[in-house]
């Protein structure tokens, strides 16, 4: 056998291992793609379920905070009416000065947040966040304008004599 010869088999098979080489990476690539799609379906009927989940807690807390803003309003009308009076009609004039605080607080909340009708886990649980907040700001809120009321409408009462 010639030089030529002894070579040109062992180029063949070099050749037909090098070809066999691509295949593999081939099938390694696709076998990849293939777990990546089935984690990334099975991440996205996992996210489906926590989303309805977030959403459903996000509902809850804005049914409470709509429970909340109902307080305010009855609070609201008491303030009015306490507002409605002048300083001749209290025997203290300074609990006009905390009913004015008060409801400064009350419009410093501006508008109550809400769920967002789509986006991710962590838009809604952000939203729920914010949610919860607002409601303890607004209960708070809702409580000192609440007692300030209450104080201008003793003060009159007690510069008036109609205590009940």
């Amino acid at each position: 056998m010639s030089e030529e010869q002894k070579t040109a088999p062992e180029s063949t098979q070099s050749n037909g291992a090098k070809s066999k080489t691509p295949l593999i990476i081939g099938a390694l690539v696709v076998v990849v793609v293939v777990i990546a799609a089935v984690v990334a379906f099975l991440m996205m009927n996992q996210g489906g379920g926590n989303a309805e989940e977030a959403l459903a807690t996000c509902e809850r807390n804005a049914t409470a905070l709509e429970a909340h803003s109902n307080a305010l309003a009855t609070v609201q009308e008491s303030a009015d009416e306490a507002a409605a009076l002048t300083e001749a009609d209290v025997a203290d004039p300074s609990v006009f000065d905390d009913l004015t605080a008060a409801q400064e607080a009350v419009d410093a909340l501006g508008e109550a947040p809400s769920c967002p009708a789509d986006g991710s886990v962590n838009d809604i649980e952000a939203a729920t966040e914010q949610i919860k907040q607002y409601a303890s700001d607004l209960r708070a809120a809702t409580n000192d304008l609440d007692a300030a009321a209450k104080a201008v409408i003793a003060s009159n009462e007690e510069l008036t004599g109609t205590a009940e």
